[in-house]
């Protein structure tokens, strides 16, 4: 009879310390604990981590094989290990910073399938954890000091680390705030994803400077996988169920939401239009970000795309998509030892040009691809005019219809107005 285990969970060796207090079923498998425990302390899920009872370790192993003790979390239930009051078991997350958790079963409560949508559930707790990759306890401690006497114990610019931890705060801890992004990171069914949707504009930060000298997203991916992974699973999910799609309708969908971010959902008719516009809108309720970022993380999908039409095939980037992700949607696919292979420098450098270069390739519709040469005489005064702005002053007629449009859609959109531009490419 499955049941709902109050666990508590406490970072070993720092003072006061850092706990939490949370619910959770006893049939989700040791990697989804592994999820919520994530989700409830703070960490980024950038590391390795393993449970281990004693001699036996549950431990996702990043060299394809596991010893006699060693146990796939993906396999193993959490009920066939931890099932008694007050038992215990150790859970180590981060390989280099080693942090170190106990974990004790409080109480085992009787599960109702009626109340199985209130769980996971974090109910109490103290303090955030501590920053990634900040070194472990002793930079864990170093931190402390920079943030209480502004100076830092080993000699180095104390106002860098501050930068460096932004609004990290240790004291901060937050019930409603977990629990918020335990909802979202649980959500099981389109519905829910549809009914939690919170319009893109409610949630996107303001531009700034800082952020604008960002040019491209490449070698950042890692910073920004919880906008570009339920991105590119959710297509490749839709991709498994709906075999017609194209790469060129990834393309159309992209740049449809890129120039609509701030419409309702329902402005959107296509089925995978709302999935990715609900993804963008959970991920940005879990990290908010800025309209420029969310422009690149587009930008770099659509550079990935284009990264792939050499193959000569209108499905590149949705089948390597399916291989990527085969293990979790069950396919069977894998990458190849070629799609793994690691690049070299030459090819790396050209890689890097070319993303930051890619704003100066601009997509449409299907066959409508419009380049611009940064050498052009009039670079300069069309990328002024590559965004469009509320305020512009319309001093020229659109070429179909004679309405007044500005320069944004004189040099961007063939000299049509909005209407008759996305009429002209199918948008």
């Amino acid at each position: 009879m499955p049941n709902i285990l109050q666990l508590k969970i406490t970072l070993r060796d720092i003072e006061p310390k850092i706990w939490r207090r949370f619910l959770v079923s006893d049939r989700l498998t040791f990697d989804k604990l592994h999820e919520v425990i994530q989700e409830i302390m703070g960490w980024d899920n950038y590391h390795l981590y393993e449970f281990k009872f004693g001699a036996i370790r549950i431990i996702l192993s990043d060299e394809g094989y596991l010893e006699e003790n060693e146990i796939d979390p993906e396999k193993v239930k959490i009920y066939e290990y931890l099932n008694k009051e007050k038992q215990k078991c150790e859970y180590i997350y981060d390989f280099g910073d080693t942090w170190e958790h106990e974990i004790i079963i409080e109480r085992i409560i009787p599960d109702k399938v009626e109340d199985a949508d209130n769980y996971p559930k974090c109910i109490d707790g103290e303090r955030a954890c501590p920053p990634e990759d900040c070194g472990g306890t002793g930079g864990y401690e170093r931190l402390i000091e920079v943030l209480k006497t502004g100076k830092d114990s080993l000699g180095e610019n104390a106002k860098e680390l501050k930068e460096w931890l932004g609004e990290w705060n240790p004291e901060k801890f937050d019930t409603n705030e977990i629990n918020k992004s335990l909802q979202l990171e649980h959500i099981t069914n389109k519905e829910d994803i549809y009914r939690l949707f919170v319009p893109l504009k409610e949630l996107i930060l303001e531009d700034n400077e800082k952020i604008k000298e960002i040019k491209s997203l490449y070698k950042k991916e890692v910073e920004y996988m919880d906008f570009l992974g339920p991105l590119e699973f959710s297509m490749a999910l839709y991709y498994l169920e709906n075999k017609k799609l194209k790469d060129v309708d990834i393309i159309r969908i992209l740049r449809k939401i890129k120039q609509n971010y701030d419409r309702p959902l329902d402005f959107f008719n296509d089925e995978l239009e709302k999935m990715i516009m609900s993804c963008l809108s959970l991920s940005l309720q879990k990290r908010p970000i800025t309209r420029h970022e969310l422009f690149l993380i587009i930008g770099y999908i659509l550079w990935s795309i284009d990264n792939r039409k050499h193959l000569k095939s209108s499905r590149a980037y949705l089948n390597w998509l399916l291989k990527f992700f085969g293990e979790r949607l069950g396919t069977g696919m894998s990458l190849s030892e070629e799609e793994l292979r690691v690049p070299s420098l030459k090819q790396i450098k050209e890689t890097r040009e070319d993303s930051e270069n890619f704003i100066d390739e601009l997509w449409s519709e299907g066959s409508y691809i419009k380049s611009i040469n940064p050498k052009d005489s009039d670079y300069e005064e069309k990328m002024k005019y590559f965004e469009e702005k509320s305020d512009e002053k319309k001093e020229h007629n659109c070429k179909k219809c004679n309405k007044l449009i500005g320069k944004h859609n004189l040099y961007w959109h063939e000299n049509m107005c909005n209407n008759c531009f996305f009429d002209e490419y199918n948008m």
